[in-house]
């Protein structure tokens, strides 16, 4: 069976990580940006990105920034 792979991004994640950052940058100065604002949003970023397989063994969903901007 043939292998397809499908490379997506979830939008809806993406715009509420982005967001969420220009709120905080927005409403407070830059200090208020701190360590803990920075790797939430980083990591809704990161769960934006996806790629779906599909093989003879199913049907595989892996999230993961770095593999959609491997054959980009």
């Amino acid at each position: 069976m043939k292998e397809i792979k499908s490379k997506t991004i979830n939008f809806k994640i993406l715009l509420f990580a982005l967001s969420f950052l220009f709120f905080f940058i927005s409403t407070n100065d830059l200090n208020s940006l701190n360590l803990y604002v920075l790797s939430i949003v980083i990591s809704l970023i990161g769960l934006a990105f996806y790629q779906i397989t599909l093989d003879k063994q199913g049907i595989v969903k892996k999230k993961s920034i770095i593999s959609f901007f491997e054959n980009y």
